[in-house]
């Protein structure tokens, strides 16, 4: 009844047996890993969603510092539409008034803007935008 087996056969049986033990940890740590990066991928998206809100609350920020630079009056004909890409687009109500801050006024307005913000690099330009 106790069959002997050559060298040969037990070499044979413990590769077999360490190829499907190391595949089956192999499949353990795929789930373990998925189970875990779930969490991150959870983090990420609420990272991300609270991004899009500071840049949608940033406007408020944007319009108060818009009108420090102008001033009440060019404030009341004008408004922040948002902050894109460094680029501060301006919608201006008036056509005449658009074309003037675009050609006369633009440079002076984004070094007034860049005084007033502590990083420069946050503005590279202003998009004035007829309403």
């Amino acid at each position: 009844m106790n069959k002997k087996y050559s060298d040969k056969e037990l070499l044979e049986a413990v590769e077999n047996w360490r190829k499907s033990i190391s595949e089956k940890i192999k499949k353990e740590d795929f789930k373990r890993n998925k189970r875990e990066a779930n969490p991150i991928k959870k983090t990420l998206n609420n990272l991300k969603k609270e991004f899009k809100k500071q840049s949608k609350n940033s406007n408020d920020d944007w319009n108060s510092i818009w009108k420090q630079v102008v001033g009440e009056e060019i404030r009341n004909y004008t408004r922040v539409k948002r902050w894109h890409n460094g680029f501060l687009e301006i919608i201006v109500e008036n056509p005449i008034l658009r074309s003037e801050l675009d050609a006369f006024f633009k440079n002076s307005l984004i070094d007034s803007i860049k005084e007033l913000i502590s990083d420069e690099k946050v503005i590279r330009g202003i998009k004035f935008i007829s309403n």
